[in-house]
């Protein structure tokens, strides 16, 4: 995603999960983007807060975007609790 502006740059480090999502909205501005975040399960394992900070991204900075956003993963168990009632996700999944 960080290439998109520049090719050559390098991938950026960011400080915590909100400036990272809103480096990403502003990047990404009004194109169509597919956003895959992969093994979401074990970034969520590393990080608890995770779903949190993107259900706050999706709901502030990406409502009006042109983002298509994937969250993917290998542990079933991890995946389908985001689905259930108590996750700040919950509501958010098409599939």
């Amino acid at each position: 995603m960080w290439r998109l502006e520049d090719p050559g740059a390098e991938v950026p480090i960011f400080p915590s999960w909100q400036a990272l999502f809103q480096q990403m909205a502003k990047t990404v501005g009004d194109r169509r983007i597919i956003l895959i975040l992969d093994e979401f399960a074990y970034a969520v394992e590393s990080s608890p807060p995770l779903p949190s900070e993107l259900q706050n991204a999706w709901d502030h900075l990406f409502k009006h975007s042109n983002i298509f956003l994937v969250v993917a993963g290998s542990h079933v168990g991890m995946m389908e609790r985001l689905r259930r009632y108590q996750s700040p996700l919950y509501g958010r999944f098409t599939a």
